[in-house]
This record gives C-alpha cells, sequence and structure tokens, in this order.
C-alpha cells in the first residue's frame, strides 16, 4: 500500500489535480487523504477534514 500511495502522491503533485478515491481501509485512507466524504444511501452523512474525522463518525459509520 506504501507504493500506491507514494504513485498518487506523485500524480497529485506532477499533474496538479485532486483525485477522488473511494477506499474502505480507513488506515490507508487516512494516509492518503486530506479531506473525507461518508455517503450512506447516497447521501452525505459525514464530510469534513480527516484530521477532524472523529472517534464517534468511524463508529457509527465505518466499524464493522
Amino acid at each position: 500500500m506504501a507504493e500506491i500511495a507514494a504513485i498518487l502522491e506523485r500524480i497529485r503533485k506532477e499533474m496538479n489535480v485532486t483525485l477522488v478515491i473511494v477506499e474502505q481501509n480507513l488506515k490507508f485512507a487516512k494516509k492518503i487523504g486530506k479531506k473525507y466524504v461518508i455517503l450512506q444511501k447516497g447521501k452525505v452523512v459525514s464530510e469534513g477534514a480527516m484530521d477532524d474525522l472523529s472517534d464517534e463518525i468511524i463508529k457509527k459509520y465505518l466499524a464493522v
């Protein structure tokens, strides 16, 4: 996963683009993302800076 993260970061910087990535692995998503959006049944239920993603939101929407 570290290789993928490095490649995505290089693409983002070199091409000066925003990447939208759909990822279920929270650890990986936190490593590569600065912002998050959580959808439930096609509706946005939470969004914000990755650093502000609370344990409450993780437990409510992302816990298995």
